[in-house]
């Protein structure tokens, strides 16, 4: 179906650039009109939104590449779901999923002898991301999955606002030249939530339940995600509500905020950033009560969105783990990935090389990122840095060891995309573009993302694209 969809694409971008000037202002004021008022922002250091940008013209999905991508999510997930039982059972997997002193001691608090029984439901609600597209002929052998995000996921709320501003806002100016093709919603991320929620809910034998959005609240910068992500909950019977840990407090043996008994916790808090506030002074041993009696999503496996989790698919060392559908699958959709430090290992082809050797001389099919921290902060991509600049990266990494991954080069596609400009024209313009997958058991949603940049990401300026899917 690929030349059906690029073409579909190629046709909308010159009904974009066919509009007459008026119409493209109108379109321009409105677009930033309801990304303010639908919460399409990202908030700076001093609490001002500023407008996250949609691409007005989306991406088109079909049937059939939605159920070839969810199938792979979803043995994705299982497979992040038993990283807690990798750690636990396995000391040499410590060396790659690196955990600080304190780290680790809440884990065999929180996943110890006294609570595997409830520790075995592990529920994670991820998103995948990959350098896949779906308007090129070979889509099913063309991409390859590069990193994991497992705590506090961000298009909650950004990925169906901007289907509904591009469906309201957009699709009425150009509905003549798509009334011929059958386009759907594809399937609400906040549906996937609520679905992920109850089902662990009623694992772990809380089926009510009153569901807590957790997030440090003290800085202005941000989103709102979780905050409406609450209200929609709420629009499905349940009792939800975003606030800051600190807001919570036991009683009888029982989670609290406010008035209400709380059942769930979704998280946007990490362990090691639990700990910062217990640094501070704040009593944080409520939370860890949370993860021991597993009423916290993600679960503690969700602490293993390590960038160095590949690392562990993809070794042999760990493949028991790990269903023959899941090995493949790594074999040939994961980016090989090893966490920076002295040592030898397989490269890429599987010839065993001096790691550090390997990095400083192929420096144009390789990316060195933070392991553990995200918004595309500090990610250096070999091919568009020159060798100085990538020794420096290097150094960086060997001294502050087991801080960093080096993983393959994963080609991001470029594609032209039609931009209204306020002065009533449209220009076309090429972008980078990255994919992430969010699955439950009954669906999928895609949050793709482009930027002028390289390294793509929303907070760093980057744009929503809104996904369709055609018959």
């Amino acid at each position: 179906m690929k030349n059906e969809i690029k073409t579909i694409q190629e046709k909308l971008n010159k009904v974009f650039l066919r509009l007459p000037k008026s119409t493209v202002r109108q379109l321009f004021d409105k677009l930033r009109e309801e990304s303010l008022r639908r919460g399409v922002v990202l908030y700076d250091e001093e609490g001002e939104p500023q407008v996250v940008a949609i691409c007005v013209r989306p991406w088109i999905m079909t049937k059939q590449q939605k159920r070839f991508f969810h199938g792979l999510c979803l043995n994705m997930k299982k497979a992040l779901q038993r990283m807690a039982q990798i750690y636990y059972n396995e000391p040499q997997a410590r060396q790659i999923l690196t955990l600080t002193p304190r780290e680790e001691e809440w884990f065999f608090e929180i996943y110890g002898a006294s609570t595997r029984r409830i520790q075995r439901h592990q529920t994670v609600f991820d998103r995948v991301d990959a350098n896949a597209v779906f308007s090129v002929a070979n889509w099913k052998n063309s991409f390859i999955f590069i990193e994991t995000n497992a705590i506090g996921v961000g298009g909650v709320h950004y990925i169906p606002a901007a289907t509904y501003i591009l469906e309201d806002i957009v699709f009425p100016v150009i509905r003549d030249s798509i009334s011929n093709i059958r386009l759907e919603r594809q399937d609400d991320i906040r549906e996937l939530l609520f679905e992920t929620i109850m089902n662990h809910a009623k694992k772990i034998g809380r089926p009510r339940p009153n569901v807590i959005f957790m997030e440090d609240q003290r800085s202005l910068d941000g989103s709102d995600e979780h905050a409406f992500a609450a209200i929609y909950l709420r629009t499905k019977g349940a009792t939800a509500f975003a606030t800051d840990p600190r807001e919570l407090y036991l009683k009888d043996g029982q989670i609290y905020f406010r008035d209400t008994p709380v059942d769930i916790i979704y998280r946007d808090c990490s362990i090691d950033e639990l700990q910062e506030m217990e640094d501070q002074g704040e009593k944080v041993d409520i939370l860890k009560e949370a993860f021991k009696k597993n009423q916290v999503v993600s679960s503690i496996s969700g602490e293993f969105d390590h960038k160095s989790t590949f690392e562990i698919f993809t070794d042999d060392d760990y493949s028991g783990y790990f269903t023959p559908i899941q090995r493949r699958l790594f074999k040939k959709y994961v980016a090989w990935t090893r966490l920076i430090w002295d040592r030898k290992t397989e490269c890429p082809t599987g010839r065993r090389v001096d790691l550090l050797k390997y990095i400083e001389t192929h420096k144009d099919g390789l990316v060195i990122k933070p392991n553990r921290t995200y918004g595309g902060k500090d990610v250096v991509i070999g091919r568009f840095v020159k060798a100085a600049e990538w020794k420096k990266a290097l150094e960086e990494a060997i001294k502050d060891e087991r801080s960093c991954v080096v993983q393959e080069y994963a080609e991001v596609k470029e594609e032209k995309f039609p931009v209204l400009n306020e002065d009533g024209t449209v220009t076309m313009e090429k972008n980078y573009e990255i994919s992430g997958f969010t699955s439950s058991e009954s669906g999928l949603a895609v949050m793709a993302r482009c930027s002028i940049d390289p390294v793509v990401n929303i907070s760093r300026r980057g744009g929503i694209i809104p996904v369709v899917l055609v018959e």
